[in-house]
């Protein structure tokens, strides 16, 4: 046993080293207060958090695991309340500041804010340099310095923290999830508008939204790169491209840039069409790319009919799977022989085949589709159900990228 947990505690060891000798080589100390970093470091970051997880769950008992709750809720309470106050801006990045400064200075009381901060303290959000003087951690730096960061924590610990606690009042009220009003979201923001309706008719939170994209740009999970390098889009030749659900056309904009022989009509409600600001595009792409208005719960109108890629990015996460099957059973009705569907969207892990960090970060997005949407990610076995209900539609090949959650599942319409 001894040599055992030896052997295991020099895991941890050159976790640590492997991970300090990245940040000797890019030259910093690890903090950012962004998600884009060097591949070389965030891998290594990655792996020894993992390792330090997993060393956690082995020595974490019952009684351990829920003390470890019991901090998780209120170190979530403790940071919300910190970002509503806009407590971190209130303390010099290069100096340091007294309780008493910043509570008058927030307009709360002290006693609050001393034992509010303390707490947090304790989960790396400010320290004291000396008793009751103020400083900041790269972690609270970080809200101080990047407002989106600040916009999209505060998002989840102020909406979706309570949607996710009805998850059980929302099984209990529907025994299957047969639409999006009637998640958990729901019930906790008492609303009969869909989750997306909802956020739409609140500035707050559309703004908070706006944040969270423009946060987690250049994310692996999120990123549009791998889209457009690793499926092979030249071999398509003079393609067009249809994209389905396709926002303001950011993401054909991507490939268009990228592959200048492909075409694409972005199709999308006409609010978000509405949107979609033409003359940014560079001129050597904006005659390749026609912006259509297209409620893709109906049918493909009939000049989709030539298309040879039908590409839906991120669409299939947000519904239900009746949803899903309304919405893949319209491209698959226009679909000639050799075109082909591409579904980018995130899947799921098979248990234990991925770090227990990293998958729990996969089954967290589930959970919230879950409760904002009754939505769903899929693994492979998923996705193959979804596709295999719709006549005609295979699975032909699954991409992966590596360190990931992000697949590109190239989807044939067998000849009828």
């Amino acid at each position: 046993m001894q040599d055992t947990l030896e052997v295991e505690i020099q895991e941890i060891v050159d976790a640590a080293h492997r991970y300090q000798q990245c940040l000797d080589v890019e030259g910093t100390s690890g903090a950012s207060n962004g998600v884009v970093q060097p591949a070389n470091l965030r891998e290594s970051r990655r792996a020894l958090l993992e390792t330090l997880n997993k060393w956690k769950l082995i020595a974490a008992g019952p009684t351990e695991q829920w003390e470890q709750t019991t901090i998780n809720y209120c170190a979530e309470s403790c940071l919300n309340w910190l970002l509503q106050f806009d407590i971190p801006r209130l303390v010099p990045l290069d100096a340091t500041t007294t309780y008493s400064e910043v509570a008058e200075a927030a307009a709360v009381p002290e006693q609050e804010l001393r034992r509010i901060m303390r707490f947090g303290m304790t989960q790396g959000l400010f320290s004291e340099a000396t008793p009751g003087q103020i400083v900041h951690t790269p972690y609270s730096a970080a809200f101080a310095t990047n407002e989106d960061y600040r916009q999209v924590v505060l998002l989840q610990t102020g909406f979706f923290s309570p949607m996710m606690k009805c998850l059980a009042e929302a099984t209990k009220a529907h025994d299957a999830p047969s639409s999006m009003n009637t998640a958990a979201f729901n019930i906790a923001m008492q609303t009969e508008n869909s989750f997306y309706a909802h956020v739409a008719k609140t500035p707050e939170l559309t703004k908070r939204f706006g944040s969270g994209m423009r946060f987690l740009a250049g994310a692996d999970d999120t990123s549009p790169k791998f889209l457009v390098e690793y499926f092979d889009w030249t071999a398509l030749g003079n393609a067009h491209v249809v994209d389905v659900g396709g926002s303001t056309g950011h993401i054909s904009a991507a490939l268009a840039k990228a592959y200048p022989a492909l075409t694409f009509t972005v199709q999308d409600l006409p609010p978000m069409i509405a949107k979609a600001n033409v003359s940014q595009l560079s001129p050597d792409i904006s005659g390749r790319i026609e912006f259509v208005p297209h409620n893709f719960f109906h049918p493909q109108p009939e000049t989709s009919r030539d298309a040879d890629v039908f590409l839906l990015r991120m669409i299939l996460n947000n519904w239900t799977s009746l949803k899903c099957e309304e919405i893949l059973t319209n491209v698959a009705a226009i679909m000639r022989p050799g075109a082909v569907m591409l579904l980018n969207n995130f899947m799921l892990h098979e248990p234990g085949t991925v770090g227990k960090r990293a998958e729990a970060l996969e089954r967290a997005r589930d959970l919230f589709q879950m409760a904002a949407m009754n939505g769903m990610e899929r693994d492979l076995d998923g996705w193959n159900e979804l596709v295999g209900k719709i006549a005609g539609l295979r699975i032909r090949e699954v991409i992966r990228q590596p360190g990931s959650s992000q697949a590109l599942i190239v989807v044939d319409k067998e000849a009828s």
